[in-house]
């Protein structure tokens, strides 16, 4: 038989028992749906880790010693001059973070950031991300970028309220799937002012001269500058390493749970299907059907049920996300990316699956004794 043939024969033993198969695509469906929702989540806090680890990749990370990165410690630009003086640092950035809304103190996710740097170092933090529309530029006083989550929240603003007072908007970043999403750029002195830290930053970027080790260069920094905490690249890294390693366990795990379950509902379909249909085996196997035929007679079967169930799960998880990615952006949040290369594995993980858990009751067909099989009457 051809392989058309095997679909569409496996096709109309699937819709003899309509229930029974809608049951199991659903079951599958169900697996999918979980692993595309999950995964979508790991896939967005990786990109998020990624995007710290690029930043911080070639630089050390200075804040003061009870914060770190935004949570509120403040440095004075004394600090920055300090650091600018140590053998082997080849430029400083100075960096002011406040929350856009400092009277919503409970967020899910990511806070929404302003971000105040000079106009001239703003590359150097923010890398090559590119603009969705407008030009990288805060080199006025009431200039303002903005990251992608900011602008789709704010029906695509041309202006922008900042302690209350308006900034233009004269670029927007693409999508990132990290940090930059949820951030406002504006020059530092303008942070300052309307946050009422003149004089003072949060946090302090430093470029090592090349050639110089980071690694080295921190502790050069942690014992000439006095009452700030130095973070080296590599203790980053494996900050977020050790985080990812759990979320990723979690996702995993409860994708794994959703997958096994569909399959169970897999075997449990086919192995009824079998029990009804011995004597129909019975009979192929007396007009000459190999062994080899009657498996892939189910495992066609099992995995069109596996097709159906991704088809439906991963349909439902991206309208899903379609659905709840908006909400939580407008309220300031941001969990789910989902990449072609998710839907890829799940695809493929539905075919496999679907190859799997038929191997057992295709083969349990497969084997029937012909004489047993006829013996059976109903």
């Amino acid at each position: 038989m051809e392989l058309a043939e095997w679909i569409i024969d496996g096709w109309s033993n699937l819709i003899r028992r309509k229930f029974r198969t809608f049951l199991a695509v659903t079951g599958v469906a169900v697996g999918v749906f979980s692993f595309i929702l999950m995964g979508s989540m790991a896939e967005h806090f990786n990109h998020l880790a990624a995007g710290f680890q690029e930043i911080f990749a070639d630089k050390v990370f200075i804040c003061e010693k009870i914060t770190f990165w935004a949570g509120g410690g403040i440095l004075s630009e004394e600090k920055v001059k300090k650091t600018a003086e140590v053998e082997g640092v080849k430029k400083v950035i100075p960096v002011l973070f406040s929350r856009w809304n400092p009277d919503r103190m409970v967020v899910v996710g990511l806070p929404r950031m302003v971000v105040g740097i000079s106009p001239d170092e703003l590359s150097s933090v923010v890398g090559n991300f590119k603009l969705l529309k407008g030009k990288p530029d805060i080199d006025t006083p009431s200039s303002a970028l903005i990251g992608y989550d900011i602008y789709q929240s704010l029906d695509h603003p041309s202006k922008i309220e900042i302690g209350n007072e308006n900034f233009s908007v004269t670029g927007v970043y693409e999508k990132t799937g990290g940090l930059i999403d949820g951030e406002i750029f504006i020059p530092l002195s303008q942070a300052q002012r309307i946050f009422h830290r003149e004089g003072l930053i949060t946090s302090i970027f430093v470029i090592p001269e090349k050639g110089t080790d980071p690694e080295i260069l921190s502790k050069k920094i942690k014992s000439s500058v006095e009452g700030v905490e130095v973070i080296p690249p590599h203790q980053l890294q494996e900050q977020i390493r050790s985080s990812l390693s759990l979320w990723n366990l979690l996702a995993g795990g409860s994708a794994l749970v959703a997958v096994l379950a569909g399959a169970l509902c897999v075997i449990i379909t086919m192995l009824f299907s079998i029990s009804e249909r011995v004597v129909e085996i019975g009979i192929k196997k007396a007009v000459g059907a190999e062994t080899h035929h009657i498996m892939t007679e189910f495992l066609t079967e099992s995995t069109l049920i596996t097709i159906m169930g991704f088809l439906l799960g991963a349909i439902g998880g991206y309208l899903f996300i379609l659905l709840v990615s908006p909400l939580l952006i407008s309220q300031g949040s941001s969990f789910f990316n989902p990449t072609p290369r998710l839907f890829l594995s799940a695809f493929v993980g539905s075919l496999l699956m679907g190859i799997l858990s038929g191997l057992y009751p295709a083969y349990k067909a497969a084997v029937l004794s012909p004489i047993e099989a006829l013996k059976i009457r109903y």
